[in-house]
């Protein structure tokens, strides 16, 4: 089980939603053991952490293409072009390629935005690197929750 949850704390930045995937396990395991080692309080406040990473990851873009320069429409450019940047990255090379995807749609979808709305190349260039490192950003973000997870549940096992 140990072995489950460092595995999905390094799937992470592939896209992967690993922290998901700590959830999930922590709620399988306290299925298959009535409980004994988490409570369902902690599954379900793994499961609000999760979330909150999620919403950490895509602010993270947000706020970093703004303060390179991103006008609304380069915002939503580059949370966009993240999520479909993923999906298409999953499909051409699993795993490896959501995290490129991810990447490169975020830059490429803030970039588009800027250049459809104004006339300045370097702006666009320049929000879309915004766009690249906040999202670059939300995935260590994301890792560093998910240790402090794995740190939870590790906790519930010495404490029970």
């Amino acid at each position: 089980m140990w072995m489950l949850f460092g595995i999905s704390i390094l799937v992470i930045p592939l896209g992967i939603p690993g922290t998901f995937i700590i959830a999930g396990l922590t709620l399988l395991e306290g299925l298959l053991t009535q409980f004994i080692h988490v409570t369902p309080g902690t599954v379900i406040v793994l499961f609000v952490i999760a979330v909150g990473l999620e919403g950490v990851e895509y602010l993270l873009t947000a706020l970093s293409a703004r303060k390179y320069g991103a006008s609304r429409a380069g915002i939503l450019g580059a949370l966009f072009g993240a999520v479909a940047g993923a999906i298409l990255g999953s499909a051409v090379v699993p795993v490896i390629g959501t995290l490129l995807g991810t990447l490169a749609g975020a830059y490429a979808g803030a970039v588009l935005m800027e250049l459809l709305r104004s006339s300045s190349s370097q702006a666009a260039f320049r929000a879309g690197l915004g766009a690249f490192l906040g999202s670059a950003s939300g995935k260590v973000v994301k890792m560093i929750g998910g240790i402090f997870m794995v740190v939870v549940i590790a906790r519930s096992f010495i404490n029970s």
